[in-house]
């Protein structure tokens, strides 16, 4: 699972150009997936142009340019400005990260062809993994309706993630069976799923995440022989699960669908299913 667990630092330097230039104000902050990397060229002018790399030492290892960012870098940064901002996607180019040593280097490449390089260390400010968006696991009950079929669920969502579901409950009967009155007491089923999860939406306290998966679901068939004489069997049935998982601060919710296609079954032995194919799929519970 991608995953950044990052121990960042911030060594304060100030290295001078030949012409009275510098880089300074350093700031790095983590924002959910993303790391904003904040400096200012002083004393530049608008008619200078800059070569911005941004150069990252990741688990103490090598040192590497960052390839998935947006803002202030690369060729044709223009001086004279305030503020300057980087933002790098992390998980675009790493799985996993522990922690992360920057290295911010600028070039003067347009300045009566003068190039002047500055290069400055950049590490060390703690994120201990505390934002809504860093929990990941989750716990909640759930129900399948009709029915009602009650149960568990436990989810790993990250951005990408699974989840497994466990209900049990009676089993309702199904428009096409009419002899229902046979069974003196409805059946209690189980049913049983396992999803994989995408996060498609990432916004601070809230996050939303696709579900897709597949369900067994237990049902149960009956037949007349010879002797017209009804008797009674139970089947495995596979489904499709799809839904959405929402999370607000420490509050995990589902709400999805799952469809169930016995007819493979019924055409076999000229049965009928009892139990409904189709169910609404809710969850509530915590997440942390």
């Amino acid at each position: 699972m991608k995953r950044i667990s990052i121990i960042l630092s911030l060594l304060f330097c100030s290295v001078q150009f030949a012409l009275s230039q510098k880089v300074d104000n350093i700031t790095v902050v983590q924002s959910g997936d993303l790391i904003n990397i904040r400096y200012k060229i002083l004393n530049s002018s608008s008619a200078q142009l800059f070569r911005v790399k941004v150069l990252c030492s990741l688990n103490g290892g090598l040192n590497t340019e960052i390839r998935s960012f947006s803002g202030d870098a690369g060729d044709n940064v223009a001086g004279g400005r305030s503020d300057y901002l980087v933002v790098w996607d992390v998980l675009k180019d790493v799985d996993e990260i522990k922690s992360v040593e920057f290295i911010v280097r600028a070039e003067l490449i347009s300045d009566n062809s003068a190039i002047y390089q500055n290069e400055i260390p950049v590490v060390k400010t703690n994120n201990n993994n505390t934002g809504w968006d860093r929990k990941r696991m989750n716990v909640l009950l759930s129900g399948e309706f009709k029915g009602p079929k009650f149960g568990s669920t436990i989810a790993y969502l990250g951005n990408w993630g699974f989840s497994v579901k466990y209900v049990k409950g009676k089993s309702v009967k199904s428009s096409d069976s009419d002899l229902n009155a046979l069974l003196s007491d409805v059946p209690s089923l189980p049913v049983f799923s396992v999803d994989l999860t995408k996060r498609i939406l990432n916004n601070g306290d809230f996050q939303m995440h696709f579900a897709l998966g597949v369900a067994v679901g237990e049902f149960i068939f009956y037949q007349k022989n010879f002797s017209n004489i009804y008797t009674f069997s139970y089947h495995n049935i596979l489904g499709a699960e799809a839904g959405l998982y929402f999370g607000v601060k420490n509050i995990s919710a589902f709400a999805g669908f799952s469809y169930f296609d016995p007819g493979p079954i019924e055409q076999e032995s000229s049965d009928l299913c009892w139990s409904v194919k189709s169910a609404i799929d809710l969850g509530f519970g915590y997440r942390f």
